[in-house]
């Protein structure tokens, strides 16, 4: 039976018994395919001819992803990194409290202020959200980038077998920034900026790769139908 099923398959692939294979009553695939196609509807309200783009001027490059610019512009440190380690693209520095690492190939960057939070005092969130915008336009981040930015604050609690022993306390504020080009978001492209209860920056989580200057195709000559066909 086994060697049977073994000349049926290799015949199948050779193409000599190829509706062989299909039993009586059965649909092919091609035509099962078509048929659901059909009683499948199509939204594409939001499908619109765009104009001719082209990449904003004022794009990220890769020369501001350098330790020296990040630690300056981005953690605002006053002082030069020293380089602990680099392997690859990648160079982990300490610049005063803060511990950072960059990889100027992929544009990310990973920073982690390691002194005390001081004492925690009221925020007002749309300053935290202006400050984390600033910095980032410092590093060299046009607004032309920047797509939405959603400021979130981060709750802790305490529980014990399942049961909550403590009301939530605030533990933190987070500013999350998408990337856009053109209104057009970049998937996994964005900036998450913390900041302590006391207003301090206290981490940064970067993916924002450079730019290049030329060779962006950022309009499909496909028509609207060719796309809803595919």
């Amino acid at each position: 039976m086994k060697r049977a099923l073994l000349s049926l398959f290799v015949l199948s692939l050779a193409g000599c018994v190829a509706d062989a294979t299909i039993a009586e009553g059965d649909a092919p695939a091609d035509v099962e395919a078509a048929d659901a196609l059909s009683r499948y509807t199509l939204d594409s309200t939001r499908l619109t001819p765009a104009a001719s783009q082209v990449a904003p001027v004022k794009a990220l490059r890769a020369e501001a992803l350098t330790g020296q610019n990040v630690s300056a512009a981005l953690l605002r440190a006053p002082v030069s990194p020293s380089v602990f380690k680099t392997v690859g693209t990648r160079t982990e520095y300490r610049v005063m409290d803060w511990e950072l690492e960059t990889d100027s190939a992929t544009g990310r960057i990973m920073a982690n202020r390691v002194a005390a939070v001081a004492a925690a005092a009221p925020q007002n969130e749309l300053l935290l959200r202006a400050d984390s915008l600033a910095r980032l336009g410092e590093l060299g981040v046009d607004p032309a980038e920047v797509g939405e930015v959603a400021q979130r604050k981060v709750m802790t609690e305490s529980r014990e077998d399942g049961v909550m022993t403590s009301a939530p306390e605030l533990h933190s504020y987070k500013t999350f920034i998408a990337r856009s080009i053109n209104g057009i978001p970049v998937q996994g492209h964005r900036a998450v900026l913390t900041h302590a209860k006391d207003g301090s920056l206290r981490k940064v989580l970067v993916a924002w790769p450079a730019l290049a200057t030329t060779g962006h195709r950022l309009t499909s000559r496909l028509s609207l139908t060719q796309v809803k066909t595919r």
